[in-house]
């Protein structure tokens, strides 16, 4: 990727933090795979709102972003798998895709709902495109009600 274009994601993903409340987190999946018969998949197209601030095209990644970090950008993305790469194609995995792509951070999708929860922790607002993509309501809905039950953890919703 140019130079220019990674710059010019960085800005994007700046330009939408400037936007943002106070103390917020913005929530933005990846489009996924649809598989169209048993083992065959439509051809992928990522999510426009995901791809014009990352520039990232590959399935089921997720960007936060948070205005009040030391890490505003993280995005969560598959790990470099082998056996998967056969079948699927090259994956970037999070390393690169931290350097290549100007994440403050990145993690292995699996991390999600561990970092996701510390990340959401004490927020005043959460911004996602509800009704997107089902699952991942699923997972945030989830979220917020660990977050609402877990005053004895030290969480606040």
């Amino acid at each position: 990727m140019v130079e220019v274009q990674k710059s010019e994601f960085k800005a994007r993903r700046e330009r939408l933090l400037a936007q943002m409340d106070k103390n917020s987190v913005a929530i933005i999946p990846a489009a996924s795979e649809v598989t169209r018969s048993r083992d065959t998949e439509y051809a992928f197209r990522q999510d426009s709102d995901f791809f014009y601030l990352t520039g990232f095209n590959e399935p089921d990644a997720v960007l936060v972003l948070c205005n009040n970090s030391d890490a505003p950008s993280t995005l969560f993305c598959l790990d470099k798998d082998k056996l998967a790469e056969i079948w699927h194609g090259r994956r970037v995995g999070f390393d690169k895709a931290k350097s290549d792509y100007l994440f403050d951070e990145a993690y292995p999708l699996s991390e999600l709902n561990d970092k996701l929860l510390d990340i959401l922790n004490e927020k005043d607002a959460i911004y996602f495109a509800q009704g997107a993509y089902t699952s991942f309501d699923t997972k945030v809905f989830t979220l917020l009600g660990t977050l609402r039950s877990g005053a004895r953890k030290g969480l606040k919703a």
